[in-house]
């Protein structure tokens, strides 16, 4: 094999593995910010934003002490501190 033809084939597999290298960081990265794909993502409709208010109050509960309510508590009631100590 001529001196040619190798550097050909070395060309050929450094453009290889250059196009696998963009996609795998494409892939390990995700999505570019420059992309601005949150513009695609459609509007919520009103129907999923009054089940969204109505759960933020389960969420914060769960957020703040790391279990689900009991059955009786309500929202508006108080939300319990954490026992650290248990």
């Amino acid at each position: 094999m001529s001196a040619e033809q190798l550097e050909l084939r070395l060309a050929g597999i450094e453009r290889t593995l250059a196009d696998v290298q963009q996609k795998v960081n494409t892939l390990a990265g995700g999505p570019s910010p420059a992309s601005k794909w949150w513009e695609a993502v459609p509007p919520a409709s009103d129907e999923v934003r009054r089940e969204w208010d109505a759960m933020a109050p389960y969420l914060a509960y769960i957020r703040q002490t790391g279990e689900s309510p009991p059955k009786e508590w309500k929202p508006g009631d108080p939300i319990p501190e954490p026992d650290h100590w248990e």
